[in-house]
Parts: C-alpha cells; sequence; structure tokens
C-alpha cells in the first residue's frame, strides 16, 4: 500500500509537470503513457484494498450520482458547449473572462440536466429491462 501511495504521488506530480509546462512531443509519446499510468494507479488505489480516505472521497453520494451519468455527461458535454457558447457569445468554447465562465457553467448545468433525464427514460429502463430478461450469477 505505501508503494502504491508512492507511485501515485510520483505519477502525480509528473502529471502536474505535464499540465503546467505541456510539451507537445512529450505529452504525444510519454505522456498519454504517464496520464494512463496515473490512472491506473488511482484506480488500484480506490479497489485494491481501499482505506478510509478513499472509501470516504469515491464513495461520496455527488461521485456516485455524476458516476451513474458518466457517459452521457461524456457524450452531451462537447456538443452542449459548442452550441451554449455559439449561441450566447457567437464563439468557440473557450474561458477568457467572466462572461464565457458563466456560459461554460450553464454548459455544465445543462449537460448534467440531459444526462438526468437520459438515465430516467433511456438507460435506467433500458437496463432494468436487461436484468429482467438476463439473470446474472455472481461468483
Amino acid at each position: 500500500r505505501r508503494r502504491l501511495y508512492a507511485a501515485f504521488i510520483i505519477l502525480g506530480l509528473g502529471l502536474a509537470l505535464i499540465t503546467y509546462f505541456p510539451a507537445e512531443r512529450l505529452v504525444s509519446t510519454a505522456g498519454y503513457s504517464w496520464i494512463a499510468l496515473f490512472y491506473s494507479s488511482l484506480i488500484l488505489l480506490t479497489l485494491a484494498n481501499p482505506g478510509k480516505v478513499e472509501r470516504l472521497v469515491f464513495g461520496s453520494p455527488l461521485l456516485v450520482g455524476l458516476g451513474r451519468y458518466a457517459y452521457s455527461i461524456y457524450l452531451f458535454h462537447y456538443p452542449i458547449l459548442g452550441l451554449c457558447h455559439f449561441a450566447i457569445r457567437r464563439a468557440a468554447p473557450s474561458v477568457q473572462d467572466w462572461q464565457s465562465l458563466w456560459v461554460t457553467i450553464i454548459a455544465l448545468a445543462i449537460t448534467i440536466a440531459c444526462a438526468a433525464l437520459s438515465w430516467r427514460y433511456l438507460e435506467g429502463p433500458l437496463i432494468r429491462r436487461a436484468h429482467k430478461k438476463f439473470s446474472y450469477r455472481t461468483s
């Protein structure tokens, strides 16, 4: 567990360096592998014998709720962000001032609302139907 925490911290520091000092060539070669290793260590920390901190953070109702909508958020976020910025600012999505920040926050709210509706009326019913039709056994 100590070694995993050490790897997580080292990989996190490297990720911070990549984020704040992006070198195009570095990111396109070793950067993506570094990012994958960082998130792999995070997953291992949360799944393999999670400690009190991991259970507290990753078991929070907010993250669990967002996890339910994650795929829809992934699908909807960019088109909604682009539409909001174009409709309100007549510009591409970017945060440059307070107005653009508010447009981005509005787009986030719309995205989460669309994801919640998708879960309630599409994804949730499809999953419930699949669970009724197919039986699953745990080992």
